[in-house]
């Protein structure tokens, strides 16, 4: 079943503020968010989907729809498990209101292999006052499922109510000086202000190129909640004798506050909440010390999590002496992410 023109004229209204004039209580447009943005098809997993009108919860009065080339089809469902590898990609209808397009990547993860999976991790540097991030999230949402779920973000909120000191120090560090700005691998060569997924994949190629014949760091999370307590447990394990550091992250989905250029009903997602490394208020990671080849080296952390809902996760990275983002990995709360490899 093709959706009607006016997907095409919702699109373009909700860049500004949301479809308006069709019923007086979503006048701010409907959004659609997932529990994931990227799958492992290996490990059965699925993505659910939920629909938001500002504050207003709205699933169940909503359709999900998988775009395609050959057509737009319901889903009959609020969840989807993809059973081959690829990019998939869905918008919400809602009493004739339409959702941006929102896509997820499907991967098949292996959890045995020679080499572990290269991912990094590419920071967002946002705010809600600014006119034009809305469109850079975009660009990056469609780039992280175009790499297969390899690049990893961390939204860093700047100048605002979502500022944190760790997101204002990290800013500074880089030099950030006008927003929107997307950086891969903690490296400001790899910077760009322009909503481009093609301009943040040419990034992410050069960020591989940069580290190219460097042996790649196994990652390995486990997360627990008791209570208000987080415990993460992260496992690092190196393909060659080297100096390791270590940055860790609370990131947060799902955060409904107004945003210049989209409205009220604008949802944040991987937003910065706080730094678990030590001296993670200025510093971007810690040193783990010297690990062995085939050895591997775990770090604890633990953080009260109260009044940060249960759909945060922990984003880690490994960094080398020479500042090289070498591996990043993601972890949602209260799961266990294993060691992924590449694929044979």
């Amino acid at each position: 079943m093709l959706l009607p023109a006016f997907f095409l004229i919702c699109g373009a209204l909700l860049a500004t503020g949301g479809c308006v004039g069709v019923h007086d209580d979503l006048d701010g447009g409907i959004s659609l968010h997932c529990t994931r943005m990227a799958v492992n098809i290996l490990e059965g997993e699925d993505v659910s989907f939920s629909v938001l009108s500002g504050p207003n919860d709205v699933t169940s009065l909503s359709t999900i729809y998988m775009i395609s080339s050959s057509g737009n089809e319901p889903l009959g469902a609020y969840s989807f498990r993809p059973e081959s590898e690829g990019v998939y990609t869905f918008m919400a209808e809602c009493q004739g209101h339409y959702s941006d397009p929102v896509s997820i990547s499907a991967a098949a993860l292996q959890t045995t292999g020679d080499s572990f999976l290269r991912r990094t991790v590419i920071a967002d540097f946002t705010a809600t006052w600014c006119t034009n991030c809305p469109q850079m999230a975009a660009a990056l949402s469609e780039a992280q499922a175009r790499s297969g779920g390899r690049l990893l973000k961390i939204a860093v909120y700047y100048l605002d109510e979502l500022q944190i000191p760790a997101g204002k120090a990290l800013t500074e560090r880089f030099g950030i000086a006008a927003l929107p700005a997307v950086m891969t691998g903690f490296d400001n060569t790899l910077m760009t202000s322009i909503a481009s997924s093609d301009i943040l994949l040419t990034h992410f190629a050069k960020w591989e190129d940069n580290v190219g014949e460097l042996p790649t760091p196994g990652i390995a999370l486990s997360t627990t909640l008791s209570g208000n307590t987080l415990s993460v447990k992260a496992e690092v394990a190196s393909a060659s004798t080297e100096e390791y550091l270590l940055g860790a992250a609370l990131l947060e989905d799902g955060i409904v506050k107004a945003q210049t250029g989209a409205g009220e009903g604008y949802v944040h997602n991987s937003v910065l909440r706080a730094m678990l490394h030590a001296g993670g208020e200025t510093a971007l990671a810690e040193s783990l010390g010297s690990i062995p080849e085939g050895e591997s080296k775990t770090k604890d952390y633990t953080i009260d999590i109260q009044g940060v809902p249960l759909s945060s996760s922990v984003l880690v990275w490994v960094m080398d002496t020479q500042g090289n983002c070498r591996s990043a990995a993601l972890c949602k709360a209260g799961e266990s992410a294993p060691f992924a490899y590449e694929s044979k």
